[in-house]
Formats: C-alpha cells, sequence, structure tokens
C-alpha cells in the first residue's frame, strides 16, 4: 500500500514517506516530530479539561466577553482596530477572519492552561532560578602568579584605582585578561568566587583568589538581586510550561507508520 500524497509541486505528486525523506534528509524530522507530539499534547490536555468542565469546549473555561476583549485589546495594540487596516493584515499573513479568529481563540486556551501549569510552581522555581537570574557587577585582572596578584593588591590598597591599573596592567604586559564593570550572574560564577562576593559589600576589593591556574583580583562594584517583575514572571512561566510539555512528550508511545 502506497503512502498518501500529502502535496503536489508542479503537478507531481509527493507522498508523506518522501516528505518524511525529504525532512530527514535536511536534518529537520525531529523538530517537525516534536512540534507535531506537543501540538498533540495541548490538543489532548484542552480537550480533556473542556469536557470535564460546565463551559463549552470552544471557550476552555473562557467567557465570549473574555475572548471578544482580548481581541480588542490585541487589535487596539497593534493598530488595527480600523476594519480596512486589520483587513489588509489578515491578507498580509494569509489568514481570512475565519481561521485567525480560531487560531486567537487556541492561542488564549493555551496561555490558559501555562497559568494552570506554571502558576502553582512560579514562587519555588523563581527561588530555584534566583541564584543564576541574580547579577553583581564585577571589575577583575588575571595574573599567572600569586605573587603578581598580591602586588596589584597592595597598589589597590595604597590608593591605585581599578581602572588605572587594568589599563596599566594591559599596557605593561600585553595581558588583557580584565574586565571592568561586567555583569555577570551569580549562579555562574565559581563556588570560591560567589562564597566571597556574598561575604563582601558592594566596593569591596576580594583575592587573591585562584580560579582554574591563573590568579584573580576583583571589585564588587554592585549587586543587582532579580525581582520577579512582569517580564521575568513571563519567562519563567514559559520555563515552566516547557518542561511540563516535555515531560508529557517522554511519556508517549510513538510508532511512525507510513503505510
Amino acid at each position: 500500500m502506497s503512502s498518501p500524497t500529502l502535496l503536489l509541486i508542479n503537478e507531481k505528486p509527493i507522498d508523506l514517506k518522501q516528505a518524511i525523506d525529504y525532512l530527514q534528509m535536511a536534518g529537520t524530522f525531529q523538530e517537525f516530530l516534536l512540534d507535531i507530539l506537543c501540538q498533540h499534547v495541548l490538543a489532548e490536555e484542552v480537550r480533556s479539561q473542556s469536557h470535564s468542565s460546565d463551559a463549552s469546549p470552544d471557550s476552555f473555561n473562557l467567557p465570549a466577553e473574555t475572548i471578544e476583549q482580548s481581541l480588542i485589546d490585541f487589535r487596539t495594540e497593534n493598530e488595527l482596530t480600523d476594519a480596512d487596516d486589520f483587513q489588509d493584515w489578515l491578507t498580509s499573513i494569509g489568514f481570512t477572519p475565519e481561521t485567525f479568529h480560531q487560531q486567537f481563540v487556541w492561542n488564549l486556551k493555551v496561555d490558559h492552561l501555562k497559568n494552570q501549569i506554571s502558576q502553582p510552581q512560579l514562587t519555588e522555581y523563581f527561588q530555584k532560578r534566583k541564584p543564576f537570574l541574580d547579577q553583581v557587577i564585577l571589575s577583575w585582572i588575571g595574573v599567572e602568579t600569586e605573587n603578581q596578584a598580591k602586588s596589584l593588591r597592595r597598589e589597590l590598597n595604597w590608593g591605585t584605582k581599578f581602572d588605572h591599573l587594568i589599563a596599566s596592567q594591559v599596557n605593561s604586559n600585553g595581558d588583557d585578561d580584565s574586565g571592568l564593570a561586567i555583569p555577570l550572574s551569580q549562579g555562574e560564577l565559581p563556588d570560591e568566587l560567589r562564597d566571597a562576593i556574598e561575604a563582601n559589600r558592594p566596593g569591596d576589593v576580594i583575592g587573591p583568589l585562584l580560579i582554574g591556574d591563573r590568579w584573580y583580583i576583583f571589585r564588587v562594584k554592585a549587586l543587582q538581586p532579580t525581582e520577579l517583575d512582569e517580564e521575568l514572571e513571563a519567562q519563567l512561566k514559559d520555563e515552566l510550561f516547557e518542561q511540563w510539555l516535555i515531560e508529557k512528550v517522554q511519556q508517549m508511545d510513538v510508532t511512525l507508520q507510513l503505510n
């Protein structure tokens, strides 16, 4: 039994097996398959929750007024309140009013599901991710030996400015293992440096510290603890939702059948 025709190219039929062969040769089949599996998970979850509630399947617990207001907000935010402008925009993206409405409502359902999945875990997940989101503004100089590092530390203790010391170090030996007021994620720093930062205040000098095979002097310019604002909340919800989705996909038993 032959594989069903998927599309015609210059009137030549391309069946499903050939299309999959093309995707595999291009190295994009796994991504293509993952998209299908993710959409299936979402569709099944939305369908399941819709059928288990008093709301209609089309609204997924979203009142018609909520959907309509979201549409109004979308058109207002994108300057598409004029009917002609809106129709021109739909045409430019290849949508009809009906297909746009279907996709828009679907996206609302997915957003609603995302909130259901991620909101209960958000505070705990934020605390878990916070060390990797908090930032510190650091300046540093790296040298080969501990004696060199101690010499630099003495110069700083005598009043030499850190940026002047960086410049003189680069000019004297061409070594550019340095940074001036660079924002870094605290969670990605070496343990010994992160511990030292926690024990010091902005403006303090840290070191010499041996990191890898180099000796470093650091100056803490500022600490920038992360706040759970609206933008970060959206980012963390996306991360939690993606983790949930991948876990669901990994639990699926998938068999590729072309006949």
